[in-house]
């Protein structure tokens, strides 16, 4: 698991990478079921070489909801699917997570560092969260449900 600066993954974008951003309810499911989901999204997202942004507010979620620790769940997603990047929270992106808090009430504090995350980044959030994905849709940002990703995202040449 490789740990970067948003810096870092700039230089990345700007060679047109592909950056994926799950949403901590991607993880959160039972067991074999996150895996099999893990490993179906892996699938998907490594036919584009995408990059999986896990930001750090994600990790805490899953390690807190699941009680397994951080250094566990770390572990399985890059088993998983080895190109993902552990993002640290700077104050850019804590900027703009607290501009979307005081614009959308909807948006607590974790889902706006996550929105934060993908629109400073450019990447493509993905989550099963209703109000956030609105929120994502009111704020240009690209979002998809878990199953709207599986079925039907591509990459436009």
């Amino acid at each position: 698991m490789e740990m970067v600066q948003l810096s870092e993954l700039r230089k990345k974008i700007s060679n047109k990478e592909l950056f994926i951003i799950l949403d901590s309810n991607g993880h959160i499911t039972k067991g074999h079921q996150a895996t099999h989901l893990l490993t179906i999204l892996a699938g998907k997202m490594g036919k584009y070489n995408a990059k999986l942004v896990l930001p750090r507010i994600v990790l805490k979620e899953v390690s807190k909801v699941t009680r397994t620790s951080q250094n566990k769940i770390l572990k399985r997603i890059f088993k998983i699917y080895n190109k993902t990047f552990l993002l640290e929270e700077n104050n850019k992106i804590l900027a703009e997570a607290k501009r979307l808090e005081t614009h959308f009430y909807e948006c607590h504090s974790a889902d706006s560092i996550i929105l934060a995350t993908t629109k400073i980044m450019c990447g493509i959030l993905v989550t099963n969260d209703r109000k956030l994905l609105r929120t994502a849709e009111l704020e240009g940002v690209q979002a998809y449900s878990v199953k709207e990703f599986l079925k039907h995202w591509s990459v436009m040449n």
